[in-house]
């Protein structure tokens, strides 16, 4: 098949030139593998006594078109400016034209001996255009930033008004703060931060738990209480909402791994800090636990423990064996599977079943190459559970758990649990072993901040008293029998929340046996006013029970 080629004599073009542009595009068709056959080398066209390369001097004689065909940048004609262009062009390549391409032009201009004033005014008006294009792109540019810099300044504002950079005279008390969150403000602190800052956790080399997750949530969960957000948190760490009708900026979540952290103490002093960090340390000791907190302590173990044990598995299959992550269906059973373990065996074990099985499943590849590199990542955990159940088994004689990978150093969470609360080795340190060392539970504080947290009975009392046209005494025999079926979360063993079921059980059954003798109503009355002798508890004498009972009444008939 011939080639299209549409050759057109320049304006001006002396008879030379126009015989060198004939002489450079004059071929003979296509030969069996549909390639142009040019007639001639181009080393064999004499240029001498012009300037440029043979396509130039070329292009100063004569216009090449190659028909139905549109320029990629402009979608003008396709101009040629060389052989190669034309062979690009008619294999569907994207290609660019003549006027497209400024050196190729300016080159044809210096050929000289040809009068190219059409081109020259083509390559001048397109210069003005370029230029002109050139200036508009940068004022956009520049208003662009423009408003950027204002938006910015505009969400820098309102961080700054929401979180100031505050001084604190005291910082609260460390045990008034769950467990985990002091845990994770202290592996902040000790990996984290620097001249008393708390930089972003993503912008550092440092992992803080097992999972980006799981770290964005123990973040979130320690926020605001030892540790508050520091007003140069960049922007990008909130998701911004558009503001309706100008208004202020204002976010609709934020991004706590790339939040930054302070204690809000003003400048930075090393004592303070230090003085801090150290009662942090004292509030995680196993001896100033509650009850509560050693179980907590024990479960959050086992949850890091599975969690980085299949962080481990992430890197032996990824980085490497070059296998593909376990699918996401397979990663909760995995999960549940590695924590279950985490009960009874170390993660030093658990590093050895992984490599175990995570070494069969190189194996497979390497043996039965034509099995999907997903199917056989996702095998391991097949695999795994088999090998864990050997490990579980009653009498099975362990293996000594791994070492330390350094390729793959523990999570910031982990060194801080273990090293400063557990003092033990991860690795080879078991939770059973951990709960036979636990030691009596502290549970003093926490029964005193329980006791502290109970509104005053007496204006429950008097609230409900004052609205007993709006209730009757079935209602209030309902709200008792609510309270009784009511989970409550104690704050220590048998504290004022943990007693609260069995005393509004007793007070259903003294109600059950006044009702007959003086009425529902009146019964209601008697109770209510009776109740506030239940913090008269001769075990407990400080504690209130009754107080919270009568609060809990009262929210169940709305009157609070």
């Amino acid at each position: 098949m011939e080639p299209d080629l549409e050759l057109t004599r320049r304006d001006g073009a002396p008879e030379e030139l126009w015989e060198i542009a004939r002489l450079y595009w004059e071929h003979s068709g296509v030969n069996a593998y549909d390639k142009v056959v040019w007639v001639r080398p181009t080393k064999s066209i004499s240029v001498t006594g012009w300037r440029g390369s043979v396509h130039h001097v070329a292009g100063a004689g004569a216009i090449a078109v190659l028909p139905e065909v549109n320029c990629a940048e402009c979608s003008g004609p396709l101009t040629l400016t060389s052989r190669t262009a034309f062979e690009s062009g008619r294999n569907g390549r994207d290609t660019v034209c003549c006027d497209c391409t400024p050196t190729y032009a300016d080159s044809v201009l210096r050929v000289g001996g040809s009068g190219l004033e059409d081109l020259r005014l083509q390559q001048q008006q397109r210069a003005a255009k370029r230029l002109a294009a050139a200036q508009a792109e940068a004022e956009s540019k520049a208003e662009q930033q423009r408003q950027l810099d204002a938006l910015e300044a505009e969400r820098r504002s309102a961080l700054a008004a929401e979180y100031p950079l505050q001084y604190r005279q005291n910082l609260p008390d460390p045990r008034s703060i769950g467990l985990r969150a002091r845990l994770t403000t202290l592996a902040l602190m000790d990996y984290a931060a620097r001249d008393g800052l708390v930089e972003a956790v993503e912008h550092q080399d440092l992992v803080l738990a097992p999972s980006p997750q799981q770290g964005a949530d123990l973040i979130h969960e320690a926020s605001g209480a030892l540790l508050v957000t520091h007003p140069s948190t960049p922007t990008r760490a909130f998701a911004w909402a558009s503001p309706a009708g100008g208004g202020q900026p204002n976010w609709t979540g934020y991004f706590p791994l790339l939040t930054r952290f302070h204690l809000g103490l003003g400048q930075h002093d090393p004592a303070q800090w230090e003085n801090a960090r150290e009662n942090l340390v004292a509030s995680v000791q196993l001896d100033a636990l509650t009850a509560v907190e050693q179980q907590d302590l024990v479960t959050f173990a086992a949850e890091l423990i599975g969690s980085e044990a299949l962080r481990y598995l992430k890197f032996k299959l990824n980085d490497e064996y070059r296998l593909p992550d376990i699918s996401n269906e397979l990663r909760p059973r995995a999960l549940d599977l590695l924590t279950f373990a985490a009960r009874q065996l170390s993660l030093g074990h658990l590093m050895r079943a992984i490599w175990t099985v995570t070494s069969g499943a190189t194996n497979l590849k390497a043996s039965k190459p034509y099995i999907p590199k997903q199917r056989i990542a996702d095998y391991t955990v097949s695999q795994l559970e088999v090998k864990l159940h050997d490990y579980l088994a009653p009498g099975h004689q362990l293996l000594d758990p791994y070492r330390a990978d350094t390729r793959l150093p523990l999570s910031a969470i982990i060194r801080a649990l273990y090293y400063e609360v557990v003092h033990a080795d991860p690795l080879t340190y078991t939770l059973p072993e951990l709960e036979r060392s636990l030691p009596a539970p502290s549970d003093t504080y926490a029964r005193e901040l329980c006791r502290l947290s109970i509104p005053d009975g007496e204006q429950s009392r008097d609230a409900l008293f004052a609205a007993s046209r709006d209730w009757d005494g079935a209602q209030f025999r309902r709200a008792l029998s609510e309270i009784e079926n009511r989970t409550f979360e104690p704050c220590a063993r048998g504290c004022i929340h943990d007693r609260q079921p069995d005393l509004a059980r007793q007070f259903g059954a003294s109600f059950d046996k006044l009702i007959s003798r003086i009425g529902a109503d009146a019964a209601g009355i008697a109770l209510i006013e009776s109740m506030h002798y239940s913090n008269d508890h001769p075990e407990t004498p400080a504690e209130r029970p009754g107080d919270l009972l009568l609060t809990l009444v009262a929210q169940e008939l709305g009157v609070l």
